[in-house]
């Protein structure tokens, strides 16, 4: 089967593993990504190379800002050949349905190839009106609007990855079949724990971006409480955003500076590291103006490190943490202290937490499942079925 998959986030190679994967499956693979992208922060650029599948990186129109829902492609007459050549039979789009470039390729794709099968993904976990959100004299809720209307209309499926993603595009009424599965992955081969790591003290962890809705203020105030009752343990924060200045204000309020580590993104590959160096490892997001954890890839990131997770019970996050770590109360510092004290105090309890999140990692989340899944989700869309749902899990 030939694929063409397009998404601004595989701009990361490391991200790419998955499609190695499915090219081992027999499918041949064309993947269009910008050739520089501003992700999570970040300014990456593509200055590597791919084996088993070709990577075609496009100049992009507000790609490099990271204007996620706004950016698409200038397309040469050359890109348009080479597509055509490609003859795809498929084309995954892993962007948001209303995002512009996905608009953007299902247009050209149904110029070059109109019976290319064309299968939406969203991760979205909530019914936004995007004209009310950006306010009714703003041209950008209209443009998002209609980019997913018109994606919902000119698609034959869609790849929902949650249960409440499943429950939006429901309340849309997306006319085409639904695959729910989730297509977050890590690569096991590169997050795994390390024997060898010895804490001299407790450390607790954070990685991600200082931003309102990763609720890092309500880690810092539990810290807080357990700081002043043992000495040996240290707060780690990873990463880089607006709140940061606020962040540096509580410490220096509360005493902590010494206590408290803040540190800019660190290279990806010094990212196992990090995670090893951990004696737990928090995600505290919450709900605020519209933006909530749609899933939380350090979560799983950390688990397979071996490495115990305490979770806020916002958006996707309770179901990562079902079973395999510690929910609280996104509201309450008091209930994340309780949590953390638990896993201070009980080192056997520490290790059960680790050891069933890094099981839930390998039987849900490795590349090779989601391969396998993704493979089977292109295969079946080629497929007459009576079937409007298919649930490949987990959920």
């Amino acid at each position: 089967m030939n694929i063409l998959i397009v998404g601004h986030s595989l701009v990361m190679r490391e991200y790419q593993y998955f499609i190695n994967l499915l090219a081992d499956r027999g499918n041949r693979i064309l993947l269009i990504t910008p050739e520089e992208y501003c992700e999570s922060g970040k300014q990456i650029k593509v200055d590597y190379q791919v084996e088993g599948y070709v990577h075609l990186p496009l100049t992009t129109v507000l790609g490099k800002a990271g204007k996620q829902h706004f950016h698409y492609y200038r397309i040469s007459d050359d890109v348009k050949s080479q597509i055509k050549e490609f003859n795809p039979d498929v084309l995954y789009l892993y962007e948001e349905p209303c995002s512009t470039v996905t608009r953007q390729m299902i247009s050209l794709i149904n110029k070059i190839k109109p019976d290319t099968k064309k299968i939406l993904w969203t991760s979205d976990n909530f019914n936004r009106n995007y004209i009310s959100e950006k306010g009714f004299f703003d041209p950008r809720g209209y443009i998002l609007e209609n980019n997913r209307r018109s994606t919902y209309k000119k698609s034959e499926a869609i790849i929902a990855t949650t249960r409440d993603s499943l429950k939006v595009i429901e309340e849309k009424k997306y006319p085409g079949r639904i695959y729910l599965s989730t297509t977050h992955f890590i690569n096991t081969d590169f997050f795994k724990p390390k024997t060898s790591v010895s804490n001299e003290v407790f450390k607790i962890g954070y990685i991600g971006r200082f931003v309102k809705y990763k609720n890092v203020e309500v880690l810092i105030n539990a810290f807080s409480i357990l700081q002043k009752q043992h000495k040996d343990i240290e707060l780690v924060l990873v990463g880089k955003g607006p709140e940061e200045y606020n962040y540096r204000k509580i410490l220096t309020e509360k005493g902590l500076e010494k206590n408290v580590t803040i540190k800019a993104f660190i290279p990806y590959p010094d990212i196992p590291d990090l995670f090893n160096s951990f004696s737990v490892f928090v995600l505290p997001s919450t709900d605020i103006d519209g933006n909530s954890e749609k899933f939380g890839r350090v979560v799983i990131e950390a688990m397979a490190c071996k490495v115990p997770v305490v979770l806020s019970d916002k958006g996707y996050l309770p179901v990562l943490g079902e079973n395999s770590g510690l929910v609280f109360n996104a509201d309450s510092p008091d209930d994340l202290y309780s949590k953390l004290k638990h896993l201070y105090d009980d080192e056997i309890y520490r290790n059960e937490i680790a050891e069933s999140g890094y099981c839930k990692v390998m039987e849900f989340y490795t590349a090779s499942k989601i391969a396998e899944r993704l493979d089977n989700i292109f295969h079946d869309i080629k497929k007459d079925s009576e079937s409007k749902i298919v649930k490949l899990g987990p959920f």
